[in-house]
């Protein structure tokens, strides 16, 4: 379903609520009103099409509508395009000039002919004259909400900063008149984050900015559950149509709250496969089936999301949770995992300790995107000839995997760029190490452990990949590989389970170096009864050096407790 049909349910901007429904954006962070009421100069993170900006045209309306303080909303996107200091302070400073313009509260929008050419004032004082103008000007305490501030590039992006951190130092010991009472940068990253790639020798997690040392930052929660039907609800009121706690229980599944995609869900579900017919309700078969069509659509959100994945950093955390490993016993790495959960793509659980895909849908979406490059290779795949129409022969189809695997591993390995990968991780673990503080041996020792570890990482997810891009392209639209893997840090192993002709086929991964074969076994095991099947298959891959694949690859059925267990050795 093309976008501009979607108008049943949206998250972001104001709404018309005779086509609209939405659920209240300063109910979903209530800690902002209290951050500006203790003076906190302050950032706000959240992935993309979550209701930030939905979130800042509901606090700068209700500011200024309650009177005690006025507050402006200024996008800094168009910062983008700056190529120096100079012409990104001068960006800045437009953008701010624009948002009076066009303010809807009077006593803002009156300052658009008073406010000061700049042009000829340093870069490094430009942002804070322009910002000391419009507080000194203006009669109540001013609160600034600078959106898509991660947009901000280069060296601006550190000025900025500074002169933000100038203006606060002097508001507390000069006047506080002179600069805003509250200032929130709110975009995709936290904004420990805006310099880290400018500066990654770690200097913009240090405390030279009031963003750093004041507060900590906020994000913006997914759905929970009781918002969810707060939003279906609107929907039933006006047209009586129910969701059915199943409909909202596999909703909650499949996104995980996440709000473009409950709406996206909901939309096509209601105006696509429903074509508006309000008589039917909703159940979570609906769900299901949408959230598997979802995933064969090239949404602009998921574009976005594989553009990500294209980042050092990213992949990294990626691998390691494709791999089921911990991550690498450096801080950078956790910074990692960390920042691909700011961006929405990973999510942490306590209870488990473990980083996992942020929900099913992002889980799947990822994956395929990681393994196009591997099912568009022109390393020929093999023909399709182990179903009979009513069985799968999977055993069948493990031994001609073993053979792919035995032919094209390095092949498939250099083609994924896997050495580039770990050679810019491996350049920045060099980076950390210190090799001048007369301990060179020992340091030489951990570069070394690290770099192994980073290899293995990497190569672990190669692995799972590879067998994932096999089985989408010898099985898909045949057998149905569900998107329900359990990927998760720490877990060291996969969950993938085939389905054919109604019967399962369960599937467990392993690393040989990280479990025990009998651990394993018992595993896959629990996996067998789970699914209500007689076997299962347990693929273990093999990738420590000097030994030859061929010397790794065997076949072997051992029976546990009456099941199968067919063990598949790459």
């Amino acid at each position: 379903m093309s976008q501009e049909n979607r108008k049943i349910f949206n998250t972001e901007g104001p709404c018309d609520p005779d086509l609209h429904y939405m659920v209240p954006a300063i109910d979903r962070q209530p800690a902002i009103e209290g951050l500006i009421e203790d003076k906190a100069y302050f950032s706000i993170h959240a992935p993309r099409q979550s209701g930030k900006t939905t979130l800042l045209n509901a606090l700068t309306r209700k500011i200024n509508m309650e009177g005690t303080y006025h507050a402006l909303s200024c996008s800094l996107f168009q910062t983008n395009e700056a190529n120096n200091l100079d012409q990104g302070t001068s960006y800045i400073v437009d953008l701010l000039s624009h948002s009076v313009a066009i303010s809807p509260e009077p006593a803002i929008s009156a300052l658009r002919d008073k406010f000061p050419s700049l042009s000829r004032t340093p870069p490094i004082l430009r942002v804070w004259k322009a910002i000391s103008f419009l507080s000194i000007s203006l009669e109540k305490e001013l609160i600034i909400f600078f959106d898509e501030a991660d947009s901000v590039p280069g060296s601006t992006i550190v000025s900025f900063l500074g002169q933000l951190r100038e203006g606060f130092m002097n508001r507390i010991s000069v006047d506080p008149k002179i600069f805003p009472r509250s200032i929130a940068l709110v975009g995709l990253r936290d904004v420990r984050d805006y310099r880290t790639e400018i500066r990654p020798d770690g200097e913009s997690r240090g405390t030279d900015s009031p963003f750093n040392v004041r507060k900590r930052p906020i994000g913006m929660p997914n759905f929970s559950k009781s918002d969810v039907i707060h939003l279906f609800n609107q929907h039933t009121e006006t047209t009586g149509q129910k969701f059915k706690d199943s409909a909202i229980d596999k909703v909650i599944y499949w996104t995980n709250g996440q709000p473009w995609l409950v709406n996206v869900l909901a939309s096509d579900i209601i105006s696509g496969f429903l074509k508006n017919d309000y008589s039917f309700p909703i159940d979570g078969s609906l769900v299901d089936s949408a959230a598997i069509n979802l995933l064969t659509i090239p949404e602009v959100h998921f574009l976005s999301l594989a553009q990500r994945l294209k980042e050092p950093r990213i992949k990294m955390a990626i691998s390691t949770v494709i791999s089921g490993s911990k991550a690498v016993a450096l801080p950078s790495f956790h910074d990692d995992l960390e920042y691909s959960a700011d961006l929405g793509i990973l999510k942490f659980d306590d209870a488990t300790d473990s980083y996992s895909f942020a929900n099913p849908i992002y889980d799947a979406v990822i994956v395929k995107t990681l393994h196009t490059q591997l099912l568009d290779s022109d390393i020929p795949m093999p023909q399709n000839r182990w179903m009979d129409g009513k069985t799968l022969d999977m055993n069948g189809l493990f031994k001609a995997f073993q053979v792919y695997w035995y032919e094209n591993a390095e092949i498939l390995s250099e083609e994924s760029e896997l050495s580039k990968v770990i050679d810019d991780i491996i350049f920045e673990i060099s980076n950390t190490v210190n090799f001048t503080d007369g301990d060179c041996k020992k340091n030489r020792e951990d570069l070394k452990k690290s770099k192994n570890k980073v290899f293995n990482v990497i190569n672990e997810s190669f692995c799972v990949l590879v067998l994932c891009a096999f089985l989408q392209r010898v099985l898909n639209g045949v057998a149905d590989i569900p998107p329900q893997r359990q990927f998760a840090t720490g877990r060291k192993l996969i969950d993938i389970c085939v389905t054919y002709k109604g019967y399962r086929y369960p599937i467990e991964v392993k690393i040989k170096r990280n479990i025990s074969k009998e651990a394993a076994i018992q595993q896959l095991l629990g996996y067998i009864l789970h699914c209500n099947v007689s076997e299962g298959w347990l693929i273990i891959f093999d990738r420590k050096p000097g030994k030859l694949l061929s010397e790794k690859s065997s076949f072997e059925t051992v029976v546990r407790d009456g099941k199968r267990i067919n063990i598949v050795n790459c």
